[in-house]
């Protein structure tokens, strides 16, 4: 299959979402924690500027199945057919132990993040099955061997940039913290 990629010409477009219409707390219990995250999952965007891009060549806009990504790309790309590719929603975060006490934001992303990295079962998905599906995914994309978006999630694309040079691609360097909005590209020739 990488002898399929090595031959290849096309590129990729990976779009972190719109700004969330989200406001976090300071501090969470475990279980509050968990109910934040499903319930910035289910919010909207914040509305936002039309961009400038020029994309026109690009047809397909995929998408997650959280709606911040499909609102985002119906603003940005109101012209191009949106597809939904669950395979690129974000990497899922909860609470990384149990506790009635409150505990810093700030711990529970890092620690959930890093059970992730670690790949501790607590997390909903750990860094190697993240890996699989991000490289599933842009299999999916290539296979039309069209020029595409991605209109994805900030941690995910960072999973999406690591198997897009595997797949032979060359990826722009991006910040370590991607914007919302923030677009980077990734070549095949």
């Amino acid at each position: 299959m990488d002898d399929y990629y090595r031959e290849m010409q096309m590129k990729i477009y990976l779009m972190r979402h719109g700004k969330v219409d989200f406001k976090w707390e300071s501090f969470y219990t475990s279980e509050a924690f968990d109910r934040a995250c499903a319930e910035y999952d289910q919010a909207d965007i914040l509305p936002v500027e039309k961009q400038e891009l020029d994309l026109d060549a690009v047809k397909t806009v995929y998408v997650s199945g959280l709606k911040r990504t499909a609102q985002t790309a119906q603003i940005i790309f109101p012209d191009k057919q949106m597809v939904c590719l669950e395979m690129i929603h974000e990497v899922p975060l909860r609470s990384a132990f149990d506790t009635t006490k409150q505990i810093p934001l700030f711990c529970f992303n890092v620690l959930g993040r890093m059970q992730w990295l670690l790949g501790n079962t607590r997390q909903p998905e750990i860094r190697r099955q993240t890996l699989k599906r991000a490289r599933k995914a842009l299999e999916t994309v290539a296979q039309k061997q069209e020029d595409c978006i991605l209109v994805t999630h900030g941690f995910f694309m960072k999973s999406l940039m690591k198997e897009l040079k595997n797949m032979g691609f060359k990826v722009e360097k991006a910040h370590v913290f991607l914007s919302n909005l923030e677009v980077v590209t990734a070549t095949k020739e």
